[in-house]
């Protein structure tokens, strides 16, 4: 009678709450409703808070290895009296065991009948007060802000982004427009250590562009990849690759973001101004349609690879020597005519000329090093004809 009482009253305040509801959106938030969202984390533990249209939904997740987590999960509402979050009387627990490509191999459901709420000390921590089996005694649950968001180190990126099933890192690292390589783990928060730490399945995938932009290829290197994510004292993003320590001596920052699509200039790839980028972009868009190749070859990034026929380049004598019996294809040619060299489009590769037909990056970009625009790949080449 009392589960019964308990489960009435609940939906009784969650249907108050949902009165305030907009036609559209959510119900306002209070302020103190607001301080709850967001990751959070108490040693292995880790706990995502997040609005739905009814309320919050709760997800818990404790790992006590990397092959064996478990799970709890509340839907709750909002007490602005007591400034708490109190959930509805079916909580659930579910203890989980993965195999070592990360797949689950069994998900048991312990219990559908949880309850729970979610207080907030004076010092900022959430306090779990677990009704079913006291799962968080002790704990204050601290929130995981520091690694979220998009990092940057030289043609190197780290996106750290909290997922509902928790965190995932995903590094992407250009040696030229062409090629790249993409790491992906899966992560939890260690609050001892203030570090995210991987499973230990992540990935690295090499990946070629052809010069339509398109994946030609993409070959899976590892599937068994570990690392670990931690901030030094100027609050650098450091990553620990005990896979193959690819990580060595780089230091990312926080990198703002950028709309690029309607961005007016390039901060997303370079601290250049507009103008000395776009004056750069239209010496290099005429020394390509005069077929100046001299001039090209002085604003190239060594070694390049030519599509054409995958010839890579070393210096400027190699690349005249390569162009003495190559031109412009007719179709390449119209593109960097229409080129205007204004709000260029740009991405993780870099400065767009054309549909391609040239791409430029700031090789010191996110360095303490004056800023150095340089081609990095020549396209629409094909050889003269006889």
């Amino acid at each position: 009678m009392k589960k019964l009482f308990a489960f009435v009253l609940a939906l009784a305040m969650l249907f108050a709450c949902a009165a305030f509801a907009e036609e559209e959106g959510h119900a306002p938030m209070p302020d103190g409703a607001r301080a709850y969202e967001g990751n959070w984390a108490c040693g292995r533990a880790s706990m995502e808070m997040y609005r739905e249209e009814e309320g919050f939904r709760v997800l818990i997740s404790w790992g006590s290895s990397a092959a064996e987590h478990t799970e709890w999960e509340y839907s709750c509402y909002y007490n602005e009296e007591s400034n708490s979050l109190a959930s509805m009387p079916f909580g659930t627990r579910t203890d989980i065991v993965m195999d070592e490509k990360g797949d689950i191999v069994s998900a048991n459901v312990i219990y559908e009948d949880g309850e729970a709420a979610f207080t907030m000390d004076e010092d900022g921590h959430i306090l779990w007060q677990d009704e079913k089996e006291d799962a968080g005694k002790d704990m204050h649950f601290e929130r995981v802000d520091p690694f979220s968001g998009t990092w940057v180190c030289g043609r190197a990126s780290i996106e750290v982004n909290w997922e509902e099933e928790g965190c995932k890192v995903f590094i992407s690292w250009g040696s030229s427009a062409a090629e790249h390589s993409e790491w992906e783990y899966s992560c939890f928060y260690d609050a001892v250590d203030n570090a995210l730490v991987s499973m230990p399945f992540g990935t690295r995938t090499d990946i070629t562009f052809g010069e339509d932009g398109e994946i030609a290829a993409a070959n899976v290197i590892y599937e068994d990849g570990e690392a670990a994510f931690t901030l030094d004292e100027d609050g650098h993003l450091i990553w620990q690759d005990a896979k193959e320590n690819a990580g060595q001596d780089m230091h990312f920052e926080r990198m703002e973001i950028v709309d690029v699509e309607n961005a007016s200039d390039y901060s997303a790839v370079t601290i250049m101004s507009a103008e000395a980028v776009e004056a750069f972009a239209a010496a290099a868009r005429q020394a390509y349609l005069d077929e100046d190749w001299a001039t090209i070859a002085g604003m190239i990034d060594y070694p390049i690879t030519m599509f054409l026929d995958n010839t890579q380049i070393g210096n400027s004598d190699e690349f005249l020597a390569y162009m003495q019996d190559k031109t412009v294809s007719a179709e390449d040619r119209a593109e960097m005519e229409a080129e205007t060299c204004m709000n260029m489009f740009l991405n993780g590769q870099g400065i767009c000329l054309g549909s391609g037909e040239i791409w430029l990056n700031d090789l010191n970009y996110m360095t303490d090093a004056e800023p150095n625009l340089r081609i990095i790949t020549v396209n629409g080449i094909v050889k003269k004809a006889e």
